[in-house]
This record gives structure tokens, C-alpha cells and sequence, in this order.
């Protein structure tokens, strides 16, 4: 859902996993290496400062990993007209995990054909030829792993380690986030996970730290932490919060007439609307009735901003938002139509489904998906720059509250506990 979502925001930037690897010797699974390959890819684009998002929850970003000075020590770099010794240029490529094959297929491999090395960096999109006139370097190109045609000639490339062995440093991934942005998502939650995960096998404390030795390691200038709810601490000093509304998007159940009469009233709270749809047919449906209340529309590549226009762009994206502030609307596919597969999500524990307002009563302890036990409090009706919806409240510990959507009633459960328990909010 990330990688999707994020791809669709970013077309042109990688969106990378950073899975947790074992520290063994190279010559392990060939699922172990494709972690090992993926986890170098993101630390080499990141060392070398290249556009790149990567992806990691509690237990990966705590792995300990090589140092990024390290990194760039081991790795090799190629230029036009130098002189270097093959056979040890050979040597070190197998020194830093490279495999040596018939014919290279995908990152982590290299093959040598008389004068010509090809290798496939695992910080490359594509493979390098390169072709030797005696031990100077004569040509460099990227090329084709379908068809091995040249794509494009280079004049240097600088490729990576694929595996390195087991760190002996104090590095984690953040240690890499030096000039780019780095982002918590409910910093809360990442702490709670990450002490649970050492908690319950003690071998994990030894390739894993702990969350103060991991913010030691943070180098970036820019950080940013989102929380759902304001919290008195989020484990993060230096932090001054900043409150931004959003809303979760209604669902129009194919209800057309109800979306344009939503459109009309956004227009006329000055935001700017966008659809974002995939399907052709759906999408001249939406087109035609559009036009019929006389409602502009265009369509863009890009995100634009149109006076009460309506933009619609072509993609995936898993949902739609509101933020009123920022005078925006997102409207995807899904909230118009309904989503073809059901999200799947983790049960709480402790839970009952509910599936009627009238399976609670005021009082009654819930268990949010997300959030955890809290107490419901009833329904309430909130008028918001003109719209009412209606959404659920809930009490959590202190003054904090959460207001659910209505629409959202699938993402509770009752509270199941022993009888005169009265469960921790």
C-alpha cells in the first residue's frame, strides 16, 4: 500500500523495502540474498545522495549496518581511459558479494567475456558494459537485460557493495539520512513495537538497538513526525507540533448525483478538487456527468491547481482525503465506486465485531484498530465549512479523544474482558 501510494505521488523516485537480513556468510538462501541486495540497494542510493524513499517499521530500521564511510570505501569506481588491473578488479567484486555467472539477469551479478565485463550494480536501474582496450577502460555504456542492447553511454560509474558481512559498527539506517527528510509515523507506536520485539527474544538485542541508541544515530537535518492524536510525548526532543486538519473521504456507494453535489459544495468553499481514477470507462461515466451539471473538468499528467475546475488524473491511489485548510480534496476511484478488494487488517485482540450502532452504549469500553482500548462516549454530529457528518466519539487516557467517521464503524470492536475488569485506557 505504501510502495503503491508513494509511487504515485513521486512516478520517477524509487520506493524501497529495507527487510531485515541474517548475518551470515555469503554463501546462504537465495531469498537471504535478495534481502541482502535490497537492503544495500537503499544504503548505497542514500550514501551516494541519490532520490530514494525507503520503507522500514521498528525492527528494520534498529538492524545495525555497516557505516556509510565503509560503504563508500568498498565500492568500486569505473572511469573512461583509466588503467586497472582486471583480475583484481574481479577479485573485489566477488569480495563485495558480486556472483560471477554465463550471462548477467539481475542485480549482484557480473559475467566476463574477453575484453568486455558486464556487471549489474545493485545501485544501478541497469546493467554496465564495460569494454577494455588492454587494462585501460575504453567504453561504458549502460545496456538492456531483454535484449543487451546499449541503452546509453557513461563516462563513470561507481558501483556498490551487494553484501558486506556482518557490521561491526553502531550504524542503523538513519545514520544514511544526512541531507533528506527523515519521517516518523506515529513515533509512539514504533517505540511500543520495537520494545516488544526485544523483549521477546534477547538474541534480537544483538543485531538490533534500542530506541535511544537509534535516535544516536540519526544525522538528518530535517525530521518530521506524524501522530494521529496530539500526545503529551512522543519520544522525540526538539519537536514543536503543528495541528493539521484532514478527513477521511465519504464513501459514494455509486451514488453519482450525491459525488457532483459534493463537488459543488467544495467549489464553493474555494477547494480544489482532484479525482484520481483508473479504469476508462469509470472514468467517462464520471466525465459525462460532470458535464450534465455543468461542472469543469480537465485532465493533467501532473498536479495542478484550476478555480473551480475539477482535476482528474489517471493512477492508484488506496484512498482519498480531505484537508480543509490546506483547500484540497482527493477523491480516488474507491470512494466513488467502492474498493474491488477489502483491506485486510489486523484484529485486536480482545474484541467483538460490531456491526450496528446498537451493539454500543455510551460507556462501553472499544477497541480501535489502530489506537487501542478506549471508552465510547456516543455519536456526534460535526458541522465542519458547511458539511455534517456524523462521527464517533471516543475517550482515551487524559483529555485525548478520537473522532471516527461513522463510515469507519468496521474499524472498531467491543471490549471482551474478565467480568469486573476494567481494561487500561
Amino acid at each position: 500500500m505504501w510502495e503503491r501510494d508513494l509511487a504515485f505521488f513521486w512516478p520517477n523516485i524509487p520506493v524501497l523495502s529495507f527487510p531485515i537480513t541474517d548475518n551470515v556468510e555469503f554463501t546462504t538462501t537465495a531469498r537471504s540474498l535478495e534481502d541482502q541486495g535490497a537492503q544495500m540497494r537503499a544504503l548505497a542510493l542514500l550514501a551516494w545522495q541519490e532520490p530514494a524513499v525507503v520503507i522500514a517499521n521498528a525492527e528494520e530500521v534498529t538492524q545495525y549496518v555497516v557505516s556509510p564511510q565503509y560503504l563508500k570505501g568498498q565500492s568500486l569506481h569505473f572511469s573512461l581511459n583509466d588503467t586497472i588491473e582486471r583480475d583484481t578488479a574481479l577479485e573485489q567484486l566477488v569480495t563485495i558479494g558480486y556472483e560471477r555467472v554465463d550471462q548477467v539477469e539481475q542485480r549482484g551479478h557480473f559475467t566476463v567475456r574477453g575484453d568486455i565485463l558486464d556487471i549489474y550494480p545493485v545501485n544501478s536501474e541497469h546493467p554496465i558494459r564495460i569494454e577494455f582496450f588492454g587494462d585501460e577502460i575504453d567504453t561504458l555504456r549502460f545496456f538492456s537485460v531483454e535484449n543487451q542492447r546499449s541503452i546509453e553511454q557513461i563516462d563513470s560509474y561507481t558501483v556498490t557493495p551487494f553484501f558486506l558481512g556482518k557490521s561491526d559498527t553502531d550504524c542503523t539506517l538513519l545514520s544514511y539520512v544526512k541531507e533528506g527528510t527523515l519521517i516518523y509515523d506515529e513515533p509512539g507506536r514504533i517505540q511500543e513495537a520495537l520494545k516488544k520485539f526485544l523483549k521477546e527474544d534477547p538474541t534480537h538485542r544483538k543485531n538490533h538497538c534500542d530506541w535511544s541508541e537509534l535516535q544516536r544515530t540519526v544525522e538528518a537535518t530535517n525530521q518530521v513526525a506524524f501522530t494521529f492524536m496530539q500526545q503529551r510525548s512522543i519520544g522525540l526532543p526538539g519537536f514543536n507540533p503543528i495541528g493539521i486538519q484532514g478527513k477521511t473521504m465519504t464513501s459514494f456507494e455509486r451514488q453519482i448525483p450525491l459525488l457532483t453535489d459534493e463537488i459543488k459544495q467544495w467549489h464553493r468553499l474555494n477547494h480544489q478538487v482532484v479525482l484520481v481514477l483508473n479504469n476508462q470507462q469509470r472514468r467517462e461515466g464520471i466525465e459525462r456527468a460532470l458535464e450534465g451539471e455543468g461542472i469543469a473538468f480537465v485532465h493533467s499528467e501532473k498536479w495542478i491547481a484550476i478555480p473551480n475546475t475539477v482535476v482528474i488524473l489517471q493512477g492508484l491511489l488506496t484512498d482519498g482525503f480531505e484537508l480543509p485548510n490546506s483547500h484540497l480534496v482527493v477523491v480516488v476511484e474507491g470512494n466513488i465506486y467502492g474498493q474491488q478488494k477489502r483491506k485486510l487488517r489486523n484484529k485486536p485482540k480482545k474484541g467483538q465485531e460490531i456491526n450496528y450502532f446498537t451493539d454500543l452504549t455510551p460507556g462501553d469500553y472499544v477497541v480501535h484498530s489502530m489506537h487501542g482500548i478506549g471508552k465510547y462516549i456516543g455519536l456526534k454530529t460535526i458541522e465542519t465549512e458547511g458539511i455534517h457528518r456524523d462521527y464517533i466519539e471516543i475517550a482515551y487516557a487524559g483529555t485525548d479523544k478520537l473522532f471516527l467517521p461513522a463510515n469507519n464503524l468496521d474499524q472498531l470492536q467491543k471490549y471482551i474482558g474478565n467480568e469486573g475488569d476494567v481494561p487500561r485506557i
